[in-house]
């Protein structure tokens, strides 16, 4: 006979109440509703009442192969991130700690790559810590491997996520990752082993754990190479 699967991929309630009806009537009814992370099946319990003996959790996964042995030799620290340029990833926190790294770093530079509605806000956020030519929006990348190759660091600053493909395809890249603890991310993960959590918001943590890595250039190859 016919089966309903549904599928959930993060830790975002809806806003709209209609969106939240039909969401809550298709998890209630599925035959087995999908996550991508032990976090998103307790939110989907929790929100939309999915039944937990109904709920099967698939992690997301990358093709590693494409990001082995990517990595290039290049001068000063650089530091980025991709994503949509939207208030989930919360590219303010990224641009604050940039704003202190650079201090720290003179040849520190920093990308984001990726489009959105905050893109122009951003661009002038970054104007105004006076970051100037040291942080390029770069808008979207068809070669991720390519961009990640480039980068000393990882960053996800996000609010709230699923499970982050971008921070499986940069462990994949062997790049040490400073992520937020939120959503699916703690769970692809060993913080201090194969990247840094912080918390979400935490401007503070995220500049130390950036420094440290830094100061231990041999540590961060490591925990790339654990990655």
């Amino acid at each position: 006979g016919v089966r309903f699967v549904a599928s959930a991929r993060n830790c975002k309630r809806e806003p709209s109440p209609v969106r939240r009806a039909v969401m809550r009537r298709a998890f209630c009814v599925a035959d087995a509703v999908i996550c991508n992370s032990q976090q998103v099946a307790e939110f989907a319990e929790r929100h939309y009442a999915a039944r937990s003996e109904r709920v099967r959790i698939v992690y997301n996964g990358v093709d590693t192969a494409r990001f082995a042995g990517s990595r290039r030799l290049h001068e000063g620290l650089r530091i980025g991130t991709i994503g949509r340029i939207e208030a989930q990833k919360n590219l303010g926190m990224f641009l604050r700690a940039a704003r202190e790294v650079a201090a720290a770093y003179p040849d520190a530079t920093f990308d984001i790559a990726g489009a959105g509605s905050l893109r122009d806000e951003m661009t002038a956020m970054a104007r105004e810590l006076g970051l100037g030519a040291r942080v390029r929006l770069v808008g979207p990348v068809a070669e991720v491997p390519e961009f990640l190759a480039g980068l000393d660091q990882f960053w996800l600053t996000s609010d709230w996520e699923g499970t982050p493909n971008v921070v499986l395809e940069a462990m994949a890249a062997g790049l040490p990752v400073i992520a937020t603890a939120v959503g699916g991310t703690p769970e692809i993960i060993d913080s201090e082993r194969t990247g840094i959590l912080v918390a979400a918001g935490d401007v503070a943590s995220l500049v130390a754990a950036a420094c440290r890595l830094v100061h231990d250039r041999r540590a961060a190859e490591e925990m790339g190479e654990r990655a």
